[in-house]
């Protein structure tokens, strides 16, 4: 079954059952907010790359009409993602709730 941690925390030893335990899970808290608002029809969005604008849409400030002078940061480019534009039209859209994810758990095998 295994032992618990020594690293200060002690925590019960969870059988490798595959069933649940009755124990409560860990959970991790998350929210899906944007740091701005897109314009309408707009689906441009600033970043030192396409893949690090689509990998952080949320995150990535809108450039509307792709243009990057004076809106973007210094040697950020304005990429054209409409992956982005559909996030941001989500975000707007839905209540800022709170999702729950089991987190792994630790000390089985």
């Amino acid at each position: 079954v295994g032992s618990p941690s020594t690293s200060g925390d002690t925590l019960a030893p969870v059988p490798p059952t595959g069933r649940p335990t009755g124990r409560p899970t860990r959970i991790k808290e998350s929210l899906k907010t944007s740091a701005y608002e897109n314009p309408e029809d707009n689906g441009y969005f600033c970043g030192d790359t396409y893949s690090q604008v689509i990998s952080q849409c949320l995150a990535s400030k809108p450039c509307a009409g792709g243009v990057s002078f004076g809106v973007c940061g210094e040697n950020q480019g304005c990429f054209y993602a409409p992956v982005c534009a559909q996030e941001y039209e989500l975000a707007s859209t839905q209540p800022v709730t709170q999702s729950m994810e089991p987190l792994h758990e630790i000390g089985t095998k």
